[in-house]
């Protein structure tokens, strides 16, 4: 009996931690900083989207330029992909690989938030 009530106890402390949030700032473990990076990302992706779609809005238009935003931005995802698989490629198998392939995401889609968020400003 006591075994089973140690382990209700380990189990609900570990969900419990799962459960609340790394501190991003002070991540230490390998599992938190690929949980910050992955919210770093969702978040540069979000306003890549909110730009995106206003620079759309702006161009639509002109027929021409909207199909030359479409194309350019799908020809910029492959160009992101590609960039960041091969940055991360030698921790492929490894605990870091995510957050690798993940931090060059976020930094190849800040640049091109602020890319497009140029060609709303002109």
């Amino acid at each position: 009996m006591l075994r089973y009530l140690t382990l209700a106890i380990i189990v609900f402390s570990a969900s419990e931690a799962a459960a609340q949030s790394p501190d991003c700032v002070n991540a230490m473990t390998q599992a938190d900083m690929n949980i910050c990076a992955d919210r770093d990302y969702a978040r540069a992706d979000a306003e890549l989207n909110r730009i995106y779609k206003q620079v759309r809005e702006t161009l639509k238009p002109d027929a021409k330029a909207t199909q030359l935003l479409i194309t350019a931005q799908r020809q910029w995802i492959g160009f992101r992909d590609a960039t960041c698989g091969l940055e991360a490629y030698p921790n492929t198998g490894g605990s870091m690989y995510g957050m690798v392939l993940t931090t060059c995401k976020t930094g190849l889609t800040d640049a091109r938030t602020k890319d497009l968020t140029g060609i709303l400003e002109r």
